[in-house]
Formats: C-alpha cells, structure tokens, sequence
C-alpha cells in the first residue's frame, strides 16, 4: 500500500492505535475549536459580529472592574 503524500499534512494522534482521522492532544483540540468558530464566524453579517464583539468587551470590561 503507498504511503500518504507528505503534502497532506496529515497531524499525529495522540491517540495510541488510531492514525487517521488524528485525535489532537489537548492544547489541538482547543486550536481547531477555535480555528471552526472563526471559519464560521467570518461570514456572519457585520450586525452579528458587532454584537459578539460586544458581549465579549462587556466580561472584559466586566473583568476589570471588579
């Protein structure tokens, strides 16, 4: 059987016996979570994105008050 393409770039498994789809470690998952919220996020309309820029400045400003 030939070998993936080194093009691919398919990540290493933190999970012991399982290649392919990779199961990322930790800190990876958090990273790809993070990467699928802003894929998505950049077609919201600039009304939606103003809104969740909002509430994510009020827990700042939230935060730095208290």
């Amino acid at each position: 059987m030939k070998e993936a393409s080194a093009s691919l770039a398919v990540p290493a498994s933190s999970a012991e016996g399982v290649a392919w789809p990779a199961v990322p470690h930790p800190a990876g998952a958090t990273m790809l979570a993070l990467q699928f919220q802003l894929g998505r996020s950049q077609w919201w309309t600039p009304d939606a994105l103003r809104a969740q820029q909002f509430r994510q400045l009020r827990l700042l400003v939230e935060h730095a008050i208290l």
